[in-house]
């Protein structure tokens, strides 16, 4: 049988993924056009280094991969003299560039290596397309006129402290040195949940696991479920929201009604989605290495002080996302697994559908009941590990998986 034929894991799927998201991009575009006449273009730099990292992971021979990886640093000077603007993401641009041009040289010029390199684009250029169509589903937000940002503000005030002003301040108290570094690690952190999200599949399609359909389904019904919430509680983060960031507002200058703001911001807070994909992201490193999983964990907490601290969501964001990240992770196991969803699914929903209502219709509640806002946090966080856990029952592999995850806390 010739090298080209020869069934590779995972192949089949992956390209029928890829050309249906590729289907999805163009019908949401159109619409896109006919609804709001406008075209978005969301660009992830970072997303397509995840090109490379397809081709040091599921490419048989590496030497194509190093060589890609020389040429692609050698471009980012060339890009860098070019364009200096592009800074820190000159980089990932080029690699991702080179990396796509090796790949389809491959498949014209080697007949015997092309399945491979077929699977290995459309692996690496997954994440690429999914972060277009989340992309394009978010840009639909903006013909929001009103957000919540105030309400959202107030409410997180209402836990007695300013979660945001917390963390910048603790920040802005180290020395001058770590505090440079310790902004660019987390803007690089904010900057690279798609390339964690994509290596996670990969390293399951390395490793021959079915792992990586469920993480895969996981990420692709965060996207598609927050897109869609963004529309109940419109909010677009403190950074956007008041112009004087990090110096935030007095609460006696706001109030709890929806204010106008610039239609260009996206609409994109509850719940974090930054935050959900982090954690999912830590659930899906199931069956990898340790290494691996730590790592998760350490991006995961990154993640979390850096949506903070760069005024991209408000705390009650983060709280929101936790059960949201159960009722996901409940459901696309079920999806892959072709069964009915675990209550693990309509707890982790319900608990998101209860903070969505009373802060629409009943946010006195929060900001008029004394230690409300405290208790409701306090108790989606435990209804979010119950979630889980009701979910674990229903699976050895989640089970295996919270075993674990308690060996590696401290």
């Amino acid at each position: 049988m010739p090298v080209s034929r020869v069934r590779i894991y995972g192949q089949r799927p992956i390209l029928v993924l890829f050309c249906a998201g590729l289907l999805s991009l163009t019908l949401l575009n159109l619409a896109e056009w006919m609804f709001i006449h406008a075209l978005s273009v969301s660009f992830d730099p970072w997303a397509l280094a995840a090109l490379l990292v397809a081709q040091f992971l599921l490419e048989q021979d590496r030497r194509a991969a190093w060589i890609t990886c020389a040429i692609g640093i050698a471009l980012s000077f060339v890009l860098l003299r070019w364009q200096p603007s592009l800074g820190g993401f000159a980089e990932p641009i080029s690699l991702g560039i080179t990396s796509f041009t090796v790949l389809c040289i491959t498949m014209l010029i080697w007949p015997e290596r092309r399945d491979r390199a077929q699977l290995v684009l459309a692996a690496g250029l997954l994440v690429v397309i999914g972060q277009q169509i989340s992309g394009v589903g978010q840009y639909f937000t903006t013909t929001e006129a009103m957000t919540f940002d105030h309400r959202a503000y107030l409410v997180d005030l209402s836990l007695g402290f300013n979660p945001v002003g917390v963390v910048l301040s603790a920040i802005e108290a180290m020395p001058e040195f770590l505090n440079t570094s310790v902004m660019h690690l987390l803007h690089l952190t904010y900057a690279t949940i798609m390339l964690m999200m994509a290596s996670v599949v990969l390293l399951h399609l390395r490793n021959q696991s079915t792992g990586w359909s469920l993480a895969l389904a996981a990420f692709l019904l965060a996207g598609a479920a927050g897109g869609t919430l963004y529309h109940v509680f419109p909010a677009a983060g403190p950074f956007f929201a008041f112009a004087t960031f990090p110096e935030l507002p007095l609460t006696s200058a706001l109030t709890p009604a929806p204010a106008v703001l610039d239609p260009h911001y996206i609409r994109n807070c509850m719940p974090s989605l930054h935050v959900t994909l982090a954690l999912l992201i830590v659930i899906n490193t199931n069956g990898l290495s340790r290494t691996v999983s730590t790592f998760a964990i350490i991006f995961a907490s990154s993640t979390i002080i850096a949506t903070l601290a760069l005024g991209q969501h408000y705390l009650i964001d983060l709280i929101v996302a936790a059960p949201f990240t159960s009722a996901i992770q409940a459901m696309a196991r079920s999806i892959v697994s072709s069964k009915w969803p675990s209550p693990g699914f309509w707890i982790g929903s319900a608990c998101v559908a209860g903070w969505l209502f009373v802060l629409v219709t009943h946010v006195e509640w929060f900001l008029e009941v004394p230690g409300f806002t405290l208790i409701a946090s306090a108790l989606t966080l435990v209804v979010s590990v119950f979630a889980y856990t009701v979910d674990a029952r229903n699976s050895p592999a989640a089970k295996r998986d919270l075993i674990r995850w308690a060996a590696i806390a401290p």
